[in-house]
C-alpha cells in the first residue's frame, strides 16, 4: 500500500493507474481509497505523529507517503533498506 501509493504520487513522474494495475493488480478504486487514506487519515494517526516530530526538516503531510519514503532513501541510500527502516519506524517506533 505504501509503495504503490507513493509510486502514483506526482502525476508528472508517477506511475499510471494502468501500469500499477499491471504490476500489482490494484484497481483504480483501491488506489483512490489508498490515496485518500494517506491524505486524510494517516496524518492524524499515532504512528505518523510520533515519527513526524523526529523528522527535521519535517515531511510535508500533502507529500505522504512518497515524501516519507524519499526521506529514508536520502538518509540511508539503499532503497530496500530505506523502505525497511521506514516501515520499522512507523510500526515499531523511531
Amino acid at each position: 500500500m505504501l509503495v504503490v501509493t507513493a509510486l502514483r504520487q506526482g502525476r508528472d513522474r508517477g506511475y499510471t493507474v494502468e501500469k500499477l494495475k499491471a504490476l500489482f493488480g490494484v484497481t483504480r478504486s483501491t488506489l483512490t481509497r489508498w490515496l485518500s487514506y494517506f491524505r486524510q487519515i494517516f496524518p492524524c494517526s499515532r504512528p505518523w505523529r510520533r515519527l513526524s516530530g523526529r523528522l527535521m526538516p519535517p515531511v510535508v503531510e500533502d507529500q505522504l507517503p512518497g515524501g516519507l519514503i524519499e526521506r529514508f532513501v536520502q538518509t540511508r541510500g539503499d532503497p530496500e533498506l530505506s523502505l525497511t527502516a521506514c516501515l520499522q519506524a512507523l510500526f515499531l517506533g523511531p
